[in-house]
């Protein structure tokens, strides 16, 4: 995780303890590349009240590097609409930080499944790719 801020740190402390999680210290703009390439679960959290209008890059560049994703975001966001449709993430809300962390160590002890999300992962970046803009205006 890149920096733990709030309600994150119940997430942090539900799978603190696993022996292959680990948690680095906020990391700057220029390491950001190379600490989200690094990942094997990349974690997006969106404050619920811009959850709905909102996609972090981040999300997408996660997709690009098929990484599975973890998003912490209202039930109504697009990054729910986008783990549903491409099974690629779970998405889970501020309430729900138990099922995330299960949801963590679910990927950390089934390599199947971990495999399954992040070929799901790269399959679904296919569909964000700039020769795909004309299709959206």
């Amino acid at each position: 995780m890149r920096g733990i801020v709030g309600f994150e740190e119940k997430l942090f402390n539900n799978v603190k303890n696993l022996p292959n999680c680990q948690f680095l210290p906020f990391q700057s703009d220029a390491m950001f590349p190379f600490s989200l390439s690094a990942a094997d679960i990349g974690v997006v959290i969106l404050d619920p009240s811009t959850s709905k209008g909102s996609v972090p890059s981040k999300s997408y560049n996660l997709m690009s590097f098929g990484i599975p994703a973890l998003f912490i975001a209202s039930e109504d966001s697009q990054l729910n609409v986008y783990a549903d449709k491409y099974k690629h993430a779970g998405c889970f809300s501020e309430g729900e930080l138990d099922k995330a962390g299960r949801f963590i160590i679910d990927l950390s002890e089934d390599t199947e499944k971990y495999n399954r999300y992040a070929q799901q992962a790269e399959a679904a970046s296919q569909s964000f790719q700039r020769n795909n803009s004309d299709v959206f205006v």
